[in-house]
């Protein structure tokens, strides 16, 4: 394991101390044995010559990270101000969607508010990024360091990004019984990624679904747009009936509808 309680400077002069008394080591043993073959202590001395290189590299990634979050904690106020700046253009955009489809924008009465203010939840987020980005050494076992495969937050982040771009694509890969319980973390997913999910979360966690009958729209519409068995688009304005999932039947009842009463009576 990595010494913990020692700095990174002292850390990395004793490992490069043992790589060089390493080297020594090798050139002392040459010309002891035949050319093409290697003694045991050959293949040791190179064995945990490999480790030290993987604990140097360890312990420069854990100096890095230890770098930016002093930096970040050093310049929280700009860090927080560009923040803030990509989520109001976040904002911008969604703003411009909405108004493309024929909505309205509601002023959020905490933005006035908050602009500008610097937050120490930016530093947490930060921290929290470089935490998962960070490759704990304490998984690693002395004997067999070499042959382990990789361990750490990151690895899972991936594959949380994997998943949910997966389930946004293929109904099947959400689970409706388990989205009430899926955390899609906003730490190492594009705001994108995370906005097409919760949007295809709340579609296939709807029983009955409705969507736009225009054939070129095919639009899932939410059940806030649903009044009097009427769906309303929010992309194309088209109303569709909720029973038949055709057009509108304007003044007309729905033929499903009608059928529907008479297997009651």
């Amino acid at each position: 394991m990595l010494c913990d309680d020692i700095d990174d400077e002292t850390l990395r002069l004793v490992l490069q101390i043992q790589l060089e008394d390493l080297e020594s080591i090798k050139q002392s043993s040459k010309g002891k044995t035949r050319q093409g073959e290697f003694s045991d202590a050959d293949i040791a001395v190179e064995a945990y010559k490999s480790e030290l290189k993987t604990r140097m590299l360890l312990a420069s990634d854990r100096c890095m990270c230890k770098s930016i979050a002093k930096a970040n904690q050093l310049d929280g106020r700009l860090v927080s101000i560009l923040a803030s700046q990509e989520k109001q253009a976040a904002r911008d955009r969604e703003a411009a969607l909405r108004l493309s489809r024929g909505g309205k924008i509601e002023q959020d009465p905490h933005t006035d508010a908050t602009q500008g203010k610097p937050s120490a939840e930016v530093d947490e987020e930060l921290l929290s990024k470089l935490k998962s980005l960070y490759v704990s050494t304490d998984d690693y076992d002395d004997d067999d360091i070499l042959d382990q495969a990789e361990s750490s937050t990151w690895a899972a982040s991936r594959g949380q990004t994997a998943d949910a771009t997966s389930a946004v694509k293929r109904e099947k890969r959400m689970c409706n019984s388990c989205l009430s319980n899926y955390i899609v973390t906003d730490l190492l997913l594009s705001s994108k990624l995370i906005g097409e999910f919760q949007a295809k979360a709340v579609e296939f966690s709807t029983p009955n679904r409705t969507y736009c009958h225009k054939p070129t729209c095919s639009t899932f519409i939410p059940k806030e747009f649903i009044k009097d068995d009427i769906a309303f688009c929010q992309r194309c304005g088209y109303r569709t009936c909720v029973m038949c999932k055709g057009a509108e039947h304007k003044n007309q009842d729905c033929a499903q509808d009608t059928l529907t009463q008479r297997s009651w009576s």
